[in-house]
């Protein structure tokens, strides 16, 4: 017999953990064409508000939509360290406290802004969860991590063009992803802004 009222918690409870047991979310497929869009990172400065959960419902409805048309599909997570940001939260944090950044020193301090990046982060993705995003975690980065720098230095020096003219502008890869730089753009018979990008899938 049916509830008399939909209980949301009731029926998305364990949903989500299944759909990443069984891999749904993961890309690696090489025989399928490629798909990818990476996440506005929010920044770890708190929890995420109406704004992100809109945001991301429409990368979730292209990331599912694109899998079903038979695309490798790899939606990229990831956090921003924000990082003047970050450190206002942190020492509003330790005034509560009775402390300042200046009382802990450089180091201390960095140990305190990175207890609130794990803090903020695990929030989010707990969020991410209540929402349903169908992101591949294994590929999930921050702004701080270790190559993240040189990758955005090499990226712009990697596109093929088709008309070229110098701006500054975003531009959307043929593997889907985008950037922005200050770079040639180019633009196809189409009117659509794009360029190549070699991505590493594996």
């Amino acid at each position: 017999m049916l509830e008399s009222r939909y209980d949301a918690k009731k029926v998305e409870e364990g949903k989500y953990q299944e759909w990443l047991d069984h891999h749904y979310f993961e890309c690696g497929d090489m025989s399928k064409k490629p798909y990818c869009i990476v996440i506005p990172p929010p920044n770890v400065t708190g929890k995420l508000h109406l704004g992100h959960a809109m945001d991301n419902t429409i990368q979730d409805l292209l990331s599912r939509y694109n899998r079903l048309k038979g695309y490798d599909v790899l939606w990229v997570p990831g956090m921003d360290h924000a990082g003047i940001a970050t450190q206002a939260k942190v020492d509003e944090r330790l005034k509560k406290q009775g402390v300042s950044r200046y009382d802990l020193g450089r180091e201390k301090f960095l140990e305190k802004a990175w207890e609130w990046k794990h803090e903020y982060s695990d929030f989010i993705r707990s969020q991410w969860a209540k929402l349903g995003n169908s992101t591949d975690y294994r590929k999930e980065r921050f702004t701080l991590d270790e190559g993240l720098s040189a990758a955005v230095a090499k990226a712009p020096q990697s596109a093929e063009p088709f008309y070229s003219h110098r701006k500054k502008l975003s531009f959307i890869t043929r593997q889907g992803m985008r950037l922005r730089a200050h770079q040639r753009a180019f633009r196809s018979p189409s009117g659509l802004l794009r360029g190549r990008l070699v991505l590493d899938r594996t």
